[in-house]
């Protein structure tokens, strides 16, 4: 599946709750996956006629304490983005967890999107998208069915999906 997909459904999301200002915390940095969201990102900004600020661009971001840190470095920004759009839900809830010990508003002061739709994201009340993993992994079963079981089987419509909660 192609992350641009997910990824401009999460932009389009922000962008219609009013967010103009969109920092992005992305994985690896020389990925398909992060190649293509910050195309999502360029093209979805330039679409509303928004600023594309390439400085709040974070690639390597995997960990709790790389999701803590880049809150922390963007408190000390006197110019700060209104939403942060993650690459997964471990960061979404890392960036989250540090808002509150800012005493930011969430997400008054900072809307936060994560990616993936995992537990941690239920549990915490994190918007994200919705990434049918499991799907995609039989459908990558389906795709060697002819060589395995010797027939063809019918790959399933895979699709991204916004899933809402209390973080945008």
């Amino acid at each position: 599946m192609n992350q641009y997909d997910g990824y401009a459904l999460a932009l389009e999301h922000l962008i219609e709750r009013g967010h103009k200002r969109i920092a992005n915390a992305f994985g690896r940095p020389g990925s398909i996956n992060t190649h293509n969201r910050r195309l999502a990102n360029e093209q979805i900004m330039t679409k509303y006629n928004l600023p594309v600020i390439e400085k709040w661009y974070y690639s390597k971001i995997y960990s709790i304490r790389d999701g803590e840190q880049l809150l922390r470095s963007l408190m000390d920004e006197t110019d700060r983005p209104d939403a942060i759009l993650c690459s997964n839900d471990l960061v979404a809830a890392c960036i989250l967890n540090e808002a509150r010990r800012q005493k930011l508003d969430v997400p008054g002061d900072l809307a936060i999107v994560g990616f993936d739709n995992s537990e941690l994201s239920q549990t915490l009340g994190i918007t994200t998208i919705l990434n049918p993993i499991s799907g995609q992994a039989e459908n990558a079963f389906l795709l060697l069915a002819p060589v395995l079981l010797g027939r063809d089987m019918e790959l399933q419509p895979l699709s991204f999906t916004l899933v809402e909660r209390e973080t945008t």
